[in-house]
């Protein structure tokens, strides 16, 4: 299935709905048609990847990691910008951490390069259990330096409402969005905001392929 869309290439138009961002509203066919119409674009495989990933596997209040789901998150991350690199993206990686040799939070810039995948897999190998910002709000620090029209999808053990509310905010203003749940249960339908899930039992099938499974 494909998650993202081309911001260039309209394939249509369709009756608008609340979280629609206002850039794609399709004037000509809402003067025509009286009601308010959304373009649809075609599905790319030349974008801005940004991956989030978060580190959380409790939910709050409580505190440390649940090592299965951590390693779990860790396998997806690494699956999914291997595959994203070689179907041409620019990928990014985000953790919500700060490492031992990393300066500041963990952010491996976006590349094509050959070697990025060596790099996004260097940083994956240094993650802990312990989170040094929420995920939320990491996404919201990073969102105005992401790449111009750059794709934001986190990868997660537990979303949160301010999660889906952010990643709403980002649609609003033109991005595209996704969040990945790791483990746990199916999860309910993401509303505006598609939800992915890796389940338990796909854990190393996903160091081959993306086992992606949309709610």
């Amino acid at each position: 299935q494909h998650i993202f869309q081309d911001p260039v290439l309209t394939a249509g138009v369709r009756d608008y709905y609340p979280g629609d961002s206002l850039k794609r509203i399709h004037w000509k066919s809402t003067a025509r048609l009286g009601k308010l119409q959304t373009k649809i674009f075609e599905p790319t495989t030349t974008v801005d990847l940004s991956l989030f990933l978060d580190v959380r596997t409790l939910k709050p209040p409580y505190w440390g990691s649940i090592h299965q789901l951590q390693e779990l998150c860790i396998i997806t991350a690494a699956a999914v910008a291997r595959h994203a690199l070689e179907a041409g993206f620019r990928v990014g990686l985000y953790v919500n951490q700060i490492t031992r040799f990393s300066q500041g939070l963990v952010r491996v810039p976006h590349s094509q390069h050959p070697e990025q995948l060596e790099r996004i897999l260097k940083a994956l190998a240094l993650i802990h259990k312990v989170e040094n910002i929420e995920i939320s709000k990491y996404v919201r620090q990073e969102a105005p330096h992401l790449p111009f029209g750059s794709s934001i999808v986190v990868i997660t053990a537990q979303p949160s409402d301010e999660m889906r509310a952010t990643l709403l905010t980002m649609k609003r203003m033109g991005r595209s969005v996704a969040i990945i749940q790791v483990g746990g249960e199916a999860p309910e339908s993401g509303g505006y905001v598609p939800v992915y899930h890796v389940t338990d039992e796909k854990a190393w099938e996903v160091v081959e392929k993306i086992g992606l499974k949309q709610a």
